[in-house]
């Protein structure tokens, strides 16, 4: 049988007889080994879509028709980004690859001018009286066949985009589950277009309005901006809604053309995922 020791003796005796029980328990943080540190990853991944208003500025010479008959029109985006954050994570420095579309709505009524051949048929009276219809061709004037025509098209570019993004975050919000889970965010910086192809209205012959190659540059620099709020639904799963716009700097037409500047305004929704928490070394 194994010897106890006085304390182990006393310890026994003191729990037989009940005192144990109203001694408080006292936790004794240990010196020799601590818990490391928890570190939160600085790297992430997103994935975000949107759905915009587009339209373009046009300045120079012939600009003045187009102005009149293009409307801004809906276009989507949609782009994958890799993210680090600062030792803080205030801010945010994202780069990413996408792709934007960029489209106008041309509403317009025609009139063509001068005179067309036509097939005519006509109601002409006979010697005896009577009504003859005769069918001939005539160049009659182009008013009294077509008349104002309505003439609808949609010329649209698509792009590349590499968006270079500096985020900032005035306030942040703490893990799911241990507090607040919203937390905002502002957003700026550049976003590279190349272009993809594109397709522009033309006007044929015939008042009708038919779609061809657009002759734009290949590549256009813009700059984006935005803010929003993002929110935990875990504490490495981030979800954020943002209403951003991005305006093209440099312009997008070929040269002989007016200058072009497109832009859109509307709102993103993105899906962020951080690396999950780790201990670090001893």
């Amino acid at each position: 049988m194994a010897h106890l020791s006085p304390v182990e003796v006393a310890l026994i005796r003191a729990d037989s007889a009940g005192l144990l029980a109203e001694w408080p328990v006292v936790a004794v943080a240990d010196t020799t080994h601590p818990l490391p540190p928890v570190l939160m990853s600085r790297w992430s991944l997103g994935l975000t879509v949107g759905l915009d208003l587009t339209h373009r500025r046009l300045t120079g010479a012939g600009a003045a028709p187009l102005q009149r008959i293009e409307r801004p029109n809906g276009a989507g985006q949609a782009a994958v980004s890799v993210g680090y954050a600062s030792a803080g994570g205030r801010w945010r420095w994202s780069a990413g690859v996408g792709y934007a579309a960029y489209r106008q709505a041309i509403r317009a009524r025609l009139t063509r001018s001068g005179t067309t051949l036509a097939y005519v048929e006509q109601t002409v009276m006979g010697a005896d009286g009577q009504p003859i219809r005769t069918l001939s061709w005539q160049w009659v004037p182009t008013d009294s066949v077509m008349g104002r025509q309505r003439v609808r098209a949609t010329p649209v570019a698509h792009y590349l985009t590499v968006p270079l993004l500096t985020e900032w975050l005035p306030r942040r919000a703490t893990a799911a589950g241990a507090g607040a889970r919203w937390q905002p965010v502002l957003m700026a910086g550049l976003t590279p277009h190349i272009l993809l192809n594109a397709r522009q209205a033309t006007l044929t012959q015939a008042c009708d309005c038919e779609t061809a190659p657009a002759d734009l540059q290949r590549f256009a620099l813009g700059v984006s901006a935005g803010a929003g709020v993002e929110y935990a639904l875990r504490p490495d799963w981030w979800l954020s809604i943002r209403p951003a716009a991005t305006y093209v700097l440099t312009n997008a037409a070929a040269e002989g053309q007016p200058a072009r500047h497109p832009w859109r305004i509307g709102v993103t929704v993105g899906l962020r995922r951080n690396q999950a928490p780790k201990r670090a070394a001893h």
